[in-house]
């Protein structure tokens, strides 16, 4: 069903449940995204939303497209004329776009992530990461406009994971000098030139603690974390609750809360299960799970240390087999390939290529 015809979709009321929306994805995901849940948030009956969007798919084509249209918006405000003319200057530039996302605008930047999860978790949404990876395209054939089509998308495609781990960690050096060099990595691929990699912030973020831990549980409890990880892999954090836990499980509703104080203690137990050191899961699951993963620690501080160790060891973790060596460059390339797979399998094509053509130079 699309709006009334007729009906003021530019009016008042339909503006406030717009920026309701990109709220509520903001701040809680998109589990709850429906039209009376948008409506109640801003005091608005049910029928206040129907009558301007239609339906649930309406309001769903409205806010895609709304967010499509704030990003031109940011980026035109960013990046008014500039033009650059090597790789060296593009990272630099696109290290600045990323700063600045989070400066200017951090509500549109977080619900763009979420909606780049959830193009992968519910059909309704699938169209936006094309289109956001098409709009960030055009970011970047403007600056640079020498780069191959798919030169831009690798890029584009690098930006899109990036910019929620600026979302997190924007206040820690370290990782904001990794970020820089992990952009310069990914130019200097796109654009097919032979300089050398700086290497001595990632042999250093390797070294740094490790906040995944070994998971080494038997019985009820392990059944009930298992379920858990299970139904985040499979269906994301959005899906889990007390009772699905327990139909998977095998275990009781009270077995639940006797074992874990709060559903959001299950999903950590779950998410520390999944990267745990020696566990391995199927991509493109785990790779959706590790962008899902920093999403959630915005929700929830105590899944931040987690949602580091994973950006710092993505290619250790979930890569290891295409690293004959320990040398760091390759790490490096391996970190840059999983991202670029993570992309592109929330923008529902297969990543597996761009892994393979990244990790030929392992």
């Amino acid at each position: 069903m699309t709006p009334a015809e007729g009906s003021p979709f530019e009016d008042e009321i339909a503006g406030l449940l717009l920026e309701a929306s990109f709220d509520l994805l903001a701040k809680g995901g998109w589990g709850n995204f429906s039209l009376r849940a948008v409506a109640d948030s801003i005091g608005a009956a049910g029928s206040a939303a129907s009558h301007r969007f239609g339906d649930r798919a309406g309001l769903v084509a409205a806010v895609c497209a709304e967010a499509v249209g704030r990003e031109r918006r940011e980026m035109a405000r960013f990046l008014p004329s500039v033009q650059v003319d090597t790789d060296e200057e593009l990272a630099d530039v696109l290290y600045e776009w990323l700063e600045q996302r989070v400066r200017w605008n951090r509500k549109q930047a977080r619900a763009c992530s979420e909606l780049l999860l959830v193009s992968y978790r519910d059909p309704a949404f699938a169209s936006f990461s094309g289109r956001w990876l098409e709009t960030c395209q055009g970011l970047i054939g403007r600056l640079q406009p020498t780069l191959s089509p798919e030169a831009t998308r690798t890029i584009a495609c690098f930006l899109s994971v990036e910019i929620s781990y600026w979302l997190l960690l924007a206040d820690d050096p370290q990782f904001r000098l990794a970020s820089g060099e992990a952009l310069r990595r990914v130019t200097r691929l796109a654009g097919r030139t032979e300089a050398p990699l700086p290497v001595f912030w990632l042999g250093y973020s390797l070294g740094l603690p490790d906040a995944r831990r070994t998971v080494d549980l038997n019985g009820t409890k392990l059944r009930i974390i298992e379920a858990t990880a299970d139904i985040i892999l499979k269906d994301g954090v959005q899906a889990v609750t007390h009772r699905e836990i327990a139909k998977r499980s095998g275990a009781s509703l009270s077995s639940l809360t006797y074992h874990f104080e709060s559903l959001g203690d299950l999903i950590r137990n779950g998410l520390q299960l999944i990267f745990s050191p020696g566990r391995t899961a199927a991509m493109p699951e785990r790779a959706v799970v590790s962008y899902e993963l920093v999403l959630q620690a915005l929700r929830d501080p105590f899944l931040a240390p987690l949602a580091a160790t994973v950006r710092r060891q993505l290619g250790v973790g979930l890569f290891g087999e295409c690293l004959p060596s320990d040398d760091v460059a390759s790490k490096a390339l391996c970190e840059v390939a999983v991202m670029l797979e993570t992309a592109l399998v929330l923008a529902g094509e297969n990543g597996a290529a761009a892994r393979e053509g990244l990790c030929a130079d392992c």
